[in-house]
């Protein structure tokens, strides 16, 4: 049988992978099944693919994910519920088509997320009310904001490293960094 979905014949040949590096390799559909077989992945490459969306709960099985790097895609799309399941504390999404950053992606991942890096979408506003508890490095150079949302920075109390260059920055509320990290 031929398959596009490359992810899920290597997932149910090898189902105790830890690490899978499929960068380079014309992925270009993920299915809510394409990693279900793999339940002890815990590193993931999928950058430099053709990969348009990220379907719902296609991680669901996938509790030992802690690094997913899926940097120069065309995605344009990441369902609500994608990263249910995982534990992703580093999660590269540079260089895709994102035009925003949805409340709700990643609820499932608050506690665990400790990377994020979208740097170089296509996003044109800046993020507000993150509720990220373990957030050390955000990334969000290289998009075009214009301005940064009075709540931006509020629940990002552990942050370390924050990488805003190249956003075309024209004003700043004066409440962007007020909040818990800043009393």
């Amino acid at each position: 049988q031929v398959t596009r979905n490359v992810p899920s014949i290597i997932c149910e040949s090898f189902p105790n992978l830890q690490e899978i590096f499929l960068e380079l390799s014309n992925v270009e559909v993920l299915t809510t099944t394409s990693f279900s077989a793999c339940e002890n992945i815990e590193i993931l490459f999928l950058g430099m693919n053709a990969i348009s969306v990220i379907p719902g709960s296609i991680f669901t099985t996938n509790t030992k994910l802690h690094t997913l790097m899926m940097f120069m895609n065309n995605i344009q799309e990441i369902s609500i519920n994608a990263f249910n399941g995982s534990q992703i504390s580093v999660l590269e999404l540079d260089n895709n088509q994102l035009l925003e950053i949805r409340q709700g992606w990643f609820d499932s991942i608050h506690s665990s997320l400790e990377v994020l890096t979208i740097s170089s979408n296509n996003i044109t506003e800046s993020p507000g009310g993150l509720q990220l508890d373990n957030l050390r490095v955000l990334d969000v150079s290289y998009n075009n904001f214009g301005y940064l949302q009075p709540d931006f920075l509020w629940n990002l109390r552990n942050l370390t490293n924050l990488w805003i260059e190249g956003i075309g920055i024209s004003y700043i509320y004066e409440r962007s960094f007020e909040g818990e990290n800043f009393n």
